[in-house]
C-alpha cells in the first residue's frame, strides 16, 4: 500500500520534517551575534557545539553527530564545574561576625582582618575541581592564619574531593593554622558521605561549625585575644564603658546614682519582643544573643551576639517604641540598668551629662552601622 503513494507526497513530508529540525535558537544566534569575537564564552561554546553537530550530521551520520555532541557538552560541563568552585572570597576586613564588639576590638579586627580568609564554595567538589580548588586556597591563604570554607552552596562531593579536604586540613594544622568548615550538620546531604569516607573523623570537632558566622566569630575571638591581647570576657567597670566616654569623675559619680546592678543566669530571658518597658542595660560582664521571632515559620532567627561592654535597649529608651527583639543570656551576665524615669531625671537635672550620654549612644550606633554598611557594600559589589 505504501508503494502506491506518489513520491511527491513523500517529498512534501520530508521537506516538512526537515524544516522542523532547524534549531531556532541557533538561527537567532546567527542573527544577533554575527561577530563571534568578544561575546560571552558560554554562548560561543554552545554555538560551536551546534555547528559541529550540524557538520557531522551532514557529512557523516546523525548517530555519530549526536554522540560527539554529547561528549563535547559533557566535557565542557566538567571543565566549567572545575572552574567555578569558589562562589565568593572575602577577608575578615570585608565582613565581621554578628557579635557586636567595642571600638577597641573593632580596631583590632580592622588591623588584623587579613588573617581571616573566607571562601564560599558552590556546586560539586569532585575530581575535576578539587585539585584546582586546593591550589587556589593555598595560594590565597599564605599570609592568613584562619581559613573558613563555607559549604552551604556545595551540592555534592566525591571521593577525590573528600581526600583533598583531608589533605588540606592536615596541611593547615602542620603549618600552625586553622581550617574551619561550616554547614556539615545533621541532615546535610553530605554528612553521611563525609563520615563514611573518614573526613569527619580526621577533622577536630572544634573546627566544624553550624554556619559561617559562628566560624568567623571563633576566629575573631582568637585574633582579639592572641594578637591584640584584649580579654573580651573580662568585667568592665563603669568608667570603661563607651557610653560614659569623656565623663569627668564628678559626672560619673552623679550618673552612678541612677544605676542599679542586675544579674541574669544562663538561659534567662533579659528582654522580650513587644515589651513596653524602656530601661537600658549596659553589660559589665557576660554574653547575650539577640533574636527575632519569624511568625511564618514559627521559629527564632539569631541576629547578633553582644559581649562585655555592650549596651542593650538604647532604642526603646530613646524612641519609646516596644522592644523589637528578644534578648537571651548565653552565659551568666551582669548589667548596669538605667531606668527610663532615671534617664528623664538626668535630662532634667543634669542636661550636660544627658547630652554626653546621648552623644556616646549615637557614636556606638554609628559604629555598628558603619560596620554593617561595609559588609553590604562588599556583598553587593561582588
Amino acid at each position: 500500500m505504501i508503494g502506491k503513494i506518489p513520491l511527491s507526497i513523500f517529498a512534501g513530508v520530508i521537506i516538512s520534517v526537515g524544516l522542523t529540525l532547524f534549531d531556532l535558537s541557533v538561527l537567532r544566534f546567527v542573527k544577533f551575534y554575527r561577530p563571534l569575537f568578544g561575546i560571552q564564552k558560554d554562548i560561543f561554546v554552545n554555538f560551536m557545539v551546534h555547528i559541529c553537530v550540524v557538520v557531522i550530521t551532514v557529512t557523516i551520520s546523525l548517530t555519530t553527530a549526536v554522540l560527539i555532541g554529547i561528549i563535547l557538552s559533557t566535557a565542557y560541563f566538567i571543565l566549567k564545574m572545575g572552574m567555578t568552585s569558589v562562589r565568593r572570597q572575602y577577608s575578615g576586613i570585608d565582613i565581621t561576625s554578628k557579635k557586636i564588639r567595642n571600638s577597641a576590638q573593632y580596631s583590632c579586627l580592622k588591623n588584623n582582618g587579613e588573617e581571616i580568609q573566607i571562601f564560599e564554595l558552590q556546586g560539586p567538589i569532585f575530581f575535576g575541581s578539587a585539585d584546582k580548588l586546593t591550589r587556589l586556597i593555598e595560594s590565597r591563604t599564605q599570609e592568613a592564619t584562619f581559613c573558613i570554607l563555607d559549604m552551604n552552596h556545595v551540592s555534592e562531593i566525591d571521593g577525590t574531593g573528600a581526600i583533598i579536604l583531608i589533605r588540606l586540613y592536615k596541611r593547615f594544622i602542620k603549618a600552625g593554622k586553622h581550617l574551619l568548615i561550616t554547614h556539615i550538620n545533621d541532615g546535610h546531604n553530605m554528612k553521611d558521605f563525609l563520615t563514611i569516607t573518614g573526613v569527619l573523623s580526621e577533622i577536630d570537632e572544634r573546627h566544624l561549625f553550624h554556619d559561617a558566622d559562628e566560624a568567623l566569630e571563633w576566629a575573631e575571638d582568637r585574633i582579639i585575644s592572641e594578637l591584640c591581647y584584649i580579654d573580651d570576657r573580662r568585667r568592665y567597670p563603669l568608667p570603661e564603658l563607651e557610653v560614659v566616654n569623656n565623663f569627668s569623675e564628678g559626672e560619673l559619680d552623679v550618673f552612678r546614682q541612677y544605676l542599679d546592678l542586675k544579674t541574669f543566669k544562663k538561659g534567662d530571658a533579659i528582654i522580650s519582643e513587644g515589651q513596653n518597658e524602656r530601661d537600658m542595660l549596659m553589660m559589665t560582664h557576660g554574653l547575650v544573643s539577640i533574636s527575632l521571632h519569624l511568625p511564618k515559620s514559627d521559629r527564632k532567627k539569631r541576629l547578633f551576639t553582644f559581649g562585655s561592654g555592650a549596651i542593650i535597649g538604647e532604642m526603646a529608651l530613646l524612641d519609646g517604641h516596644p522592644r523589637s527583639a528578644d534578648v537571651w543570656a548565653d552565659e551568666d551576665s551582669e548589667f548596669y540598668r538605667l531606668r527610663f524615669d532615671g534617664f528623664n531625671k538626668i535630662c532634667t537635672d543634669h542636661p550636660q551629662i544627658a547630652l554626653k550620654f546621648v552623644s556616646n549612644i549615637a557614636l556606638v550606633i554609628s559604629q555598628r552601622l558603619r560596620v554593617r554598611s561595609q559588609e553590604i557594600r562588599m556583598l553587593v559589589d561582588k
